[in-house]
């Protein structure tokens, strides 16, 4: 909670409505791939993603395409879009393109390792492979940000690809997001957006209503960030406790199933970085 200053377990977290800004961002294709398209005409090729939060676009390193899922080269009078076969045209509905054709398809497995363009930092994004990616919501092309979601930050961790974040424990952006930095997150949806427009990359703005993450001390949306965090091993003595627990009455009784839910949790965090409470003294 960049609010609160501190990191929340999943317990903490409650999910309110939110209105977010939703955006179709176009990623410039480097590499050609007329094998995998041989009727790609001669015009800029582009991997399409959809996200609600703009401000983790700094941070993308990759784009995760499901391999089992076919994706389609989808022609227009401008450019080649790149996404999945069947939300062809959800998608083009959305955008607002009428005309426009096909020029091949391949599944996913086959596009791993196209080298795309971050649109607004000079550097590449790669595409890579993630079960995650489905066909629920959005392009079926996944923007992944290591730095600022959980599958993003494990399918990273797989790849091996850089991992940082882009803001700091106050929901500013560090050194890491460029010419953002000093911005809040929601003053960098703002700027970013506007990046994206001028510079080409921006295919659709709109907005959506949904269930978004909130803390619940606060009650203020949470950010995504990945930090170092304290965790210890129960381990050794889980079934101890477990079988001690028998032995406590408990009011109400529903917190005992609760709590022994938590007690099988492989790894228990001992504390959260914050700015208020009584700090754990660790030498």
């Amino acid at each position: 909670c960049a609010n609160c200053e501190t990191a929340l377990a999943a317990a903490e977290i409650e999910y309110h409505d939110k209105e977010s800004s939703s955006i179709y961002v176009k990623f410039l294709v480097k590499n050609s791939w007329k094998k995998m398209f041989p009727e790609d005409k001669e015009v800029d090729t582009y991997v399409l993603i959809w996200t609600t939060t703009p401000w983790t676009i700094p941070g993308n390193m990759a784009i995760a395409l499901n391999p089992d899922i076919e994706y389609s080269l989808v022609t227009t009078e401008k450019e080649n879009l790149i996404f999945a076969s069947a939300l062809v045209e959800k998608v083009m509905k959305e955008v607002g393109i009428v005309n426009y054709g096909f020029g091949g398809s391949a599944k996913g497995q086959f596009l791993e390792g196209i080298t795309c363009k971050h649109p607004i930092f000079e550097r590449d994004s790669v595409i890579i492979l993630g079960e995650h990616a489905t066909l629920d919501e959005g392009t079926g092309c996944v923007h992944t940000a290591p730095g600022h979601g959980q599958e993003d930050y494990e399918i990273a961790m797989k790849y091996k690809l850089p991992i940082f974040t882009t803001l700091d424990s106050r929901g500013r952006f560090n050194q890491e997001g460029g010419k953002f930095e000093g911005l809040s997150y929601k003053e960098g949806d703002t700027a970013i957006i506007e990046e994206l427009k001028g510079n080409g990359s921006l295919l659709k703005l709109g907005k959506i209503i949904h269930s978004y993450p909130h803390c619940w001390r606060c009650k203020k949306p949470v950010v995504f960030r990945a930090t170092e965090q304290w965790f210890v091993s129960i381990e050794a003595f889980r079934d101890l406790a477990l079988s001690e627990i028998e032995k406590v009455q408990w009011v109400p009784e529903w917190g005992k199933e609760k709590f022994m839910e938590w007690l099988k949790i492989e790894l228990i965090g001992v504390f959260s970085p914050r700015v208020w409470g009584v700090p754990l003294p660790v030498f």
